[in-house]
């Protein structure tokens, strides 16, 4: 008998286990239906109105995020651009022969032909140029001059090198070259 008792009871575990299971599963059921019916019909915090709520398969973002702003180009990024481009090699024709020059050189060609033809405005831009380069020019000489003379006459104080060493011969070659 107590074996059947043991399974009796054990039968009986198992229906009040599955009924409780049903009732469980009933009760998650009803649960989900209620809040269910409240998302459809609560409006409020993370429940829009239905007609405001996305439809299914389209996104809340359509345009996308928005791309990122090009930073403002400082002056000098752009001297450095218009140096490089100015620098750049093109190939032109003169008296029929190919010849590389820089886009700089091109432009001051194109001034000094149009100021040849008689434009005005080319013809001051060509002599202010021209004013801008020739003291510049000489007050590199007149430093290079300087610089040379410094290291000379610090050369033959300090007894690195006599009077008549070849480099001296040298300076004066050059002395001479950048005086013409």
């Amino acid at each position: 008998m107590s074996a059947e008792n043991e399974d009796d009871q054990k039968e009986a575990a198992r229906a009040a286990r599955a009924l409780f299971l049903e009732d469980q599963t009933a009760f998650l059921m009803a649960l989900e239906a209620e809040e269910a019916e409240r998302r459809t019909t609560a409006v409020g915090y993370k429940c829009p109105p239905i007609d405001h709520r996305y439809k299914k398969g389209t996104t809340g973002n359509p345009r996308g995020r928005p791309r990122k702003q090009e930073r403002a180009r400082s002056v000098r990024q752009n001297c450095d651009d218009i140096l490089h481009a100015g620098e750049a090699a093109l190939e032109i024709i003169v008296n029929g022969k190919k010849v590389k020059v820089s886009a700089f050189e091109l432009a001051l060609r194109k001034l000094h032909l149009k100021a040849a033809q008689g434009d005005f405005k080319a013809v001051k831009m060509v002599l202010e140029l021209r004013q801008e380069a020739l003291a510049h020019n000489a007050y590199a000489n007149k430093r290079f001059h300087t610089v040379l003379e410094d290291l000379e006459s610090e050369a033959v104080i300090k007894g690195h090198f006599p009077p008549d060493h070849p480099m001296f011969r040298r300076l004066q070659y050059w002395r001479k070259r950048s005086r013409k």
